[in-house]
């Protein structure tokens, strides 16, 4: 069962309305629909990449949120981003413009 402080919730608010910014999708798109489309699939592997680098969450609340079923899902998915980084330009600008909009929440 996930259980949200209110720092987590306020926290996870500011990663997804700065990842809505960077990518310029509403989060209605991405966030809830587990559509297999590759636009959608990227931007919730994305958020599940930033959810990892930008919080001390634990990977099984990642996937909790996220809706995997399984910590690894977590593991897996920022591996394959992180190799991604390296060779997709649309990734990478979006973790970029992330960071710029991230910025200002804190």
């Amino acid at each position: 069962m996930l259980i949200e402080t209110k720092q987590s919730k306020e926290l996870k608010e500011n990663i997804i309305s700065a990842l809505e910014e960077a990518i310029g999708v509403p989060r209605e798109y991405w966030e809830i629909k587990r559509s297999k489309e590759t636009t959608e699939l990227e931007i919730r592997q994305i958020y599940c990449f930033l959810l990892r680098t930008n919080t001390k969450f634990t990977t099984q609340y990642i996937a909790d949120i996220i809706g995997y079923k399984h910590h690894t899902s977590v593991l897996r998915t920022t591996e394959t981003i992180e190799q991604t980084l390296i060779t997709n330009e649309k990734v990478k600008r979006i973790v970029e413009d992330f960071k710029k909009e991230y910025a200002k929440y804190n």
